[in-house]
């Protein structure tokens, strides 16, 4: 059994966790990104699901330069007017960058610093908690940009440096590496990058992740086309995975076997996990924001969680 699968009760840790600083996360986060970040997604209801998770006690936000082009930091950032952001843990992207209105990939630093400096623009903000390299190769990994993280911080433009992968070479490389943070999958349905997050964490790094729903891929009613809003979601997990409609089946069955709603088991599973601090969920709907977030505040009970975990 790998070691993440073995969890002791004093293990559990509350809803905020404490970062090196002092400052705290919430267990749960949010991504301002996909549907939410679209021209066609209401502002009004994207503003809703921020005053509920906000309500809630969520104040882990990532977002993006690539998530709407612009929009998702730009819709963060009108929100954010009016609002103490000391107390919020904001995150955003270099590597898919927005330069003169178009998305631009690469590392090189004057290039992610103008897309930087646009990002700040947008969010409003003079300093962003995390800035995360998005989706880099394993050479881009190099003194470039760890030489401009160090000036960011020393700028006091950025608090912790990261990456954004769910490539294990580029997880292994970055656990040897200077930066602080990494973002990558881990869930009931997907354990792809299990022993690159064990590398992280024995190396000191902090560990968020990504996808914290599995794509709700355990609940194949939802994806009915419907509404837009649906379909959408639909074509993406198709594009992922067609076969979703059978193994989701199969991971709802492995869920429920906790005697929990599976969203709730599915949260509840990264919730409690000694090894990553935050995990985030996407949703266009403020009721689903609350459900999610208060199923967060639930834990587990050691041998439910062990029993999911010994399925990576």
């Amino acid at each position: 059994m790998p070691e993440s699968s073995v969890r002791s009760q004093d293990e559990q840790r509350g809803w905020l966790r404490p970062l090196p600083n002092g400052k705290q996360v919430s267990a749960l986060g949010f991504g301002c990104s996909s549907i939410w970040a679209k021209a066609g997604f209401d502002e009004g209801r994207a503003f809703e699901i921020l005053d509920t998770l906000l309500a809630e006690g969520v104040n882990h936000l990532d977002t993006g330069p690539s998530y709407g082009e612009g929009l998702g930091e730009a819709r963060l950032g009108r929100w954010l007017k009016g609002k103490d952001a000391s107390s919020l843990v904001i995150t955003t992207k270099i590597g898919t960058n927005l330069v003169d209105g178009r998305i631009k990939r690469g590392f090189a630093p004057d290039l992610v610093m103008r897309s930087l400096e646009g990002s700040l623009e947008r969010l409003g903000l003079d300093k962003i908690d995390i800035l995360y390299l998005h989706g880099p190769a394993a050479e881009d990994l190099g003194a470039a940009v760890f030489d401009l993280f160090d000036r960011l911080k020393a700028d006091d433009r950025i608090t912790w440096c990261g990456v954004n992968s769910f490539d294990n070479q580029v997880l292994m490389k970055a656990a040897q590496s200077p930066l602080d943070v990494a973002m990558l999958q881990y869930n009931v349905a997907d354990f792809r990058n299990l022993a690159a997050m064990e590398a992280l964490v024995a190396a000191g790094k902090l560990v968020m992740c990504g996808t914290a729903l599995a794509r709700a891929r355990f609940l194949p009613t939802n994806f009915l086309p419907t509404s837009p809003t649906k379909l959408w979601y639909l074509l993406r997990l198709m594009r992922q995975e067609p076969l979703f409609p059978i193994t989701g089946l199969r991971l709802a069955k492995r869920l429920r076997e906790t005697g929990k709603d599976p969203a709730e088991a599915a949260l509840q599973y990264l919730v409690g996990h000694p090894q990553i601090v935050s995990s985030l969920f996407g949703t266009s709907s403020a009721e689903h924001a609350r459900a999610n977030a208060r199923a967060g505040h639930g834990r587990l009970a050691n041998r439910q969680w062990t029993r999911l975990a010994g399925c990576a």
